[in-house]
Order: structure tokens, then sequence, then C-alpha cells
């Protein structure tokens, strides 16, 4: 996709970031599916999705939360800045109904909008061929600067919500989270692989009691883990080997 003018607009609902993030692929997909495009979503990541609309334009959604509010972040990319700001528009006025918003803020302005005259200032214009597209109120336009200028802002505006809704994620995950989804990852979950984890368990018992004693007791309440079986049967091996060579005095009685 060539260098394209970015226009974005955030949209403010009551509803919390876990809510709208269960129902936005469905809610913006069925919005450009309304504007008769062709679509495709990419892969997704932790902070935004993307989708690519005409194999040209490129519309990206983000989500942040601040002081219990959701924040719909909804930016589109393409050779046609009008066409995209329409489109834009027009996918913007579908959320605003379907997530009840409230505020909706227009290309990075701090001027506030009602969203009840979001819908009512603008007017459907119908062309033989082309989707539906909504003409933005003038009052909402973003003028000045040179075209070079204004595409730099408003790619580094795009990158720096990107980012603080990356920032905001990342800092809202509870490191709990994280320890059970590594344990339900390394968790043996066939019949193969549970066997081969108490065989290294009690293989580990045989040269070393007290350190088989924790493998199991972890393998009876987290779940069998071969990684873990595997490294204790080796530190035992290890242990064995310097109490029979000698090499450590009172190893042997230890073991």
């Amino acid at each position: 996709m060539c260098e394209a003018d970015v226009t974005a607009i955030s949209l403010v609902t009551k509803l919390r970031r876990d809510d709208v993030c269960r129902t936005v692929i469905p809610y913006v997909s069925r919005a450009m599916a309304n504007q008769c495009v062709a679509y495709q979503r990419l892969p997704l990541t932790r902070d935004y999705v993307d989708w690519v609309m005409n194999d040209t334009d490129q519309l990206t959604v983000a989500l942040d939360e601040v002081k219990g509010a959701c924040i719909i972040l909804v930016a589109t990319r393409g050779q046609d800045p009008a066409l995209c700001a329409a489109r834009l528009a027009n996918i913007a006025t579908d959320l605003v109904r379907d997530y009840d918003v409230h505020t909706v803020f227009w290309n990075g302005s701090d001027v506030p909008i009602a969203a009840r005259d979001f819908l009512q200032d603008g007017c459907q214009t119908l062309v033989p061929g082309v989707a539906d597209e909504l003409v933005v109120p003038r009052k909402v336009h973003l003028r000045g600067g040179s075209p070079r200028k204004t595409r730099r802002a408003k790619t580094a505006q795009l990158d720096h919500w990107l980012l603080q809704a990356m920032r905001a994620h990342v800092l809202s995950i509870d490191p709990g989270e994280i320890e059970m989804m590594e344990n339900e990852e390394r968790r043996a979950k066939t019949a193969p692989m549970r066997l081969s984890a108490w065989v290294l368990s009690i293989a580990t018992a045989l040269l070393a009691t007290p350190l088989a004693i924790p493998l199991m007791v972890h393998n009876l309440v987290r779940g069998e883990d071969v990684k873990s079986g595997a490294l204790a049967l080796g530190v035992a091996g290890f242990y064995a080997t310097l109490a029979q060579t000698g090499m450590v005095p009172g190893l042997a009685e230890f073991l």
C-alpha cells in the first residue's frame, strides 16, 4: 500500500474495554459490509486489529480504557483520503449506535462532539456503483498546514495512540494470569506425555528422594510437567555422580 493520509476518529463509551473487545471484530466487519467493500482481516495483535479494504486501503481499530470508559480509536489510510474519510465516518456511525457512544473526537481534534450531533450533522449520498458515503460536517474537518506536514502529523499521532493503547494494555495484565497461562502451556495433556512425566519423577525418587517429593507434589497439584521432571532427573543424576565419586563427602548419606 502506498504512502497515504491517515484519518482517525475516537469514540468514547461508558462500556468497559473487555466488553467492547468481545464484539469489536464482528461489529466492525458488519459496518464494512454495509459499505459494500471487500475486506480482509489481518492476523490479530495484542493491542489493535487491522483490515485491508479493496486491496488498497487499511482500517485500524485500537482500544484503550481511561477511568473506566473505553475509547475506540478507528483510523483509515488509503490512496483516496476523501473516500477513506467518508467510509470512516460511516463505520464510526454504526459503532456509535452499537456501543452507545456519547462523545466523538474527529481526526485528533481536542473539541469533543456529542454523539447525537455527529449522527445528525451528516447526510447520506447515494452514488450509482459506489457505497453510501457520509458527508462529514465542515466543523470537524482538519484544516491548515502543508499536505506533507499534515500527513506526518497524522501518522505520528496514530502511532502515539497505538503505543499508548499498547502500554495501557500491558500495564493492565495481571502477573497471576501470565503464570497460569505458562503452567497450562507446560502441562502434559496427552496420556504418553503424562506417563513420561511420572516415569521421570519415579526415576528421580530412586536417585534423590528429597528432590523428587516437590516434583511429585507439583505433578499432583498443577499437572504433569515433563520439562520439570527431566530437569529434576538431571540434577539428581549429577548429585548421584558426585556422591559416588567421593567428590562431595557426606552427600551419599543425604541422598
